[in-house]
């Protein structure tokens, strides 16, 4: 019996601590995973099935490990067989948890990059509607994993198309509103790429918000623009010139 095999008949062990040993191992070994290979030998046993058990029904404690677990699986060579987990993960977006919903949007953010398939399985699952909504009521780490998610996932243009329907713009112009975190560089070079990658509905979108909005998200891409050494200040520039050209003189 191979390494695989019994972590799988842990995973399904009585006892709840022997089942989180089990599940941390496949955490821990992701970033083995990563560069390549099946180090434990899960490839072709029933491990998945086995999480996602864990996930759903198992102890309080162990739910969010089952999912982290899943993240992790994400980045081995034999990433291919998760698919099926995508509308568990996208169930546990919406979770009455905050800590599931956090491990759910990092699994799901590693699964959006183990290839194309799987943005467009989670496409066909409704993942845009559900990741938009679930951006208006998250806040700070948690919101940013989600909009990496979504960033990964519009980049073919149908699917940008998708997100443009379901109002991503409007949620992009609500996160230059926050700021308290838009100070933090790498969202401003993400929320400013999203809105930057509309250039042909970006302005229309602005307009719709109201006067003070506007002029609140001005003031925010202004001092981007502005800042010295800000390596996004080009990025804030090319968005005020669309949405107010002459704003920076």
């Amino acid at each position: 019996m191979g390494v695989g095999e019994v972590l799988v008949q842990l995973i399904q062990h009585t006892s709840i601590p022997v089942q989180q040993v089990a599940l941390k191992a496949i955490v821990c070994a992701g970033e083995v995973e990563h560069e390549g290979g099946d180090c434990l030998g899960l490839s072709g046993t029933n491990v998945i099935p086995a999480i996602i058990s864990i996930a759903q029904l198992g102890c309080y404690l162990n739910q969010p490990v089952a999912v982290e677990a899943i993240g992790s699986l994400a980045l081995g060579s034999d990433a291919k067989h998760l698919k099926v987990v995508i509308p568990d993960v996208l169930e546990f977006l919406v979770h009455e948890r905050d800590e599931m919903k956090h491990v759910a949007a990092q699994a799901l953010l590693r699964l959006m990059f183990a290839g194309d398939d799987f943005v467009i399985t989670a496409c066909q699952h409704g993942c845009i509607p559900k990741m938009i909504d679930a951006c208006w009521r998250a806040t700070g780490l948690h919101q940013y994993t989600l909009l990496l998610c979504l960033q990964r996932m519009t980049f073919g243009e149908p699917h940008r198309k998708m997100a443009l329907q379901h109002q991503i713009l409007p949620l992009l112009f609500q996160s230059l509103q926050d700021w308290k975190h838009m100070r933090e560089q790498h969202l401003q070079r993400l929320v400013l790429a999203m809105l930057l990658a509309y250039p042909s509905h970006v302005k229309d979108a602005f307009l719709q918000e109201s006067p003070a909005r506007r002029t609140s998200a001005i003031c925010q891409m202004t001092q981007i623009a502005l800042e010295p050494g800000n390596p996004n200040s080009a990025s804030a520039e090319e968005l005020l010139e669309q949405l107010a050209p002459g704003v920076l003189g």
